[in-house]
């Protein structure tokens, strides 16, 4: 994958540290203030790209590293609102009761309308005793398993009747699915950053940029063992590549040893790094020595990144294609 050429003059070298902190930084604010201010977007999955594609170029900031980097802050401020939604549980479903949507109620919590209506689903639906498994079901195929009455608690009743029958009069049909099963859709449809549609492009991608490593790392000459086949011989726990042979990176004026190469599909922000990335990272020194971490979509200043004590090369976007083999000769693949 080819790095945008504003990325690189951004943040991959240390040159400019301080315009590329600041620069950095106006992002970091940027998507903190849409956060915490509840922006429109985060509940109209269409408005979301149209505005990441827009900020992408007011802030001179690739789009691809732009999305990952809010979605990154965006996880963090869903857990740091988990409780309390929980916590306001009976309230949400009072308000539900009373005819707000299950958007609606996003919206005022500030939170998933994914998650919301999934908290909704809980305490609204006939839920059978394998919760966990009915719950993953009814969430990806909510007109299925929550689409009749019948799927929806007695006390709740009175609402889906009333929804029927404004129902059958708005579409002149008799078979109008339930309010529980419609808004549930209507929630995973808005979500632009969470739901079965986000997680299997999360799960795709990161295959995908499992094999782009593995490419490249054949394309240099590198020799190597896959996460897979480590997990065959019994290692678990184990980076995406552990490589046959150590090899030299240059970073700056020095050759650093690198071991093991695990990548990230994501932008390596502040926070992801030091409290995701880097404990991880500890773990894989530990057993096989230094390595390198790649952030396919690119990464916040070196300066503000942790290296673990000189163990841990970061890079972005792709492999340095100049390198050491342990004999000292050097690989130049530019």
């Amino acid at each position: 994958m080819s790095p945008p050429t504003e990325t690189i003059a951004t943040f991959s070298t240390a040159e400019n540290d301080e315009e590329n902190k600041q620069r950095y930084d106006q992002v970091e604010q940027w998507c903190r203030h849409e956060i915490a201010a509840g922006s429109d977007f985060l509940f109209d999955s269409i408005a979301f790209e149209a505005t990441m594609k827009r900020t992408s170029r007011d802030l001179q900031f690739p789009l691809e590293s732009l999305q990952s980097f809010f979605r990154n802050i965006y996880v963090q401020h869903i857990k740091s609102r988990s409780f309390q939604v929980k916590s306001q549980c009976n309230n949400y479903v009072e308000q539900y009761r009373k005819g707000s949507s299950i958007l609606q109620l996003a919206q005022t919590a500030n939170f998933s309308p994914y998650l919301m209506a999934r908290v909704i689903v809980e305490n609204v639906a006939i839920i059978p005793d394998d919760k966990k498994k009915f719950l993953t079901a009814a969430m990806r195929d909510p007109m299925h398993y929550l689409g009749r009455v019948d799927c929806v608690r007695d006390e709740f009743l009175d609402i889906e009747h009333q929804w029927a029958t404004e129902e059958k009069e708005r579409i002149s049909s008799a078979t109008a699915p339930t309010r529980l099963a419609t808004e549930v859709n209507e929630a995973i449809d808005s979500d632009p950053l969470s739901g079965p549609r986000s997680d299997r492009a999360k799960h795709f991608v990161g295959i995908e940029f499992e094999v782009a490593l593995e490419h490249m790392l054949r394309t240099r000459g590198i020799p190597f063992e896959s996460e897979t086949q480590l997990r065959e011989k019994g290692t678990s726990k184990t980076p995406d590549v552990l490589l046959s042979c150590p090899i030299g990176v240059e970073v700056g004026s020095q050759w650093r040893i690198v071991n093991w190469i695990d990548s990230k599909a994501l932008f390596g922000d502040v926070g992801t790094h030091q409290q995701s990335v880097l404990p991880q990272c500890d773990s894989y020194i530990n057993r096989f020595g230094p390595g390198m971490i790649l952030y396919f979509f690119g990464h916040a200043p070196i300066s503000l990144l942790g290296d673990a004590n000189g163990d841990l090369v970061i890079m972005g976007w792709e492999l340095p294609k100049r390198f050491m083999w342990p004999t000292g000769s050097i690989s130049d693949n530019s």
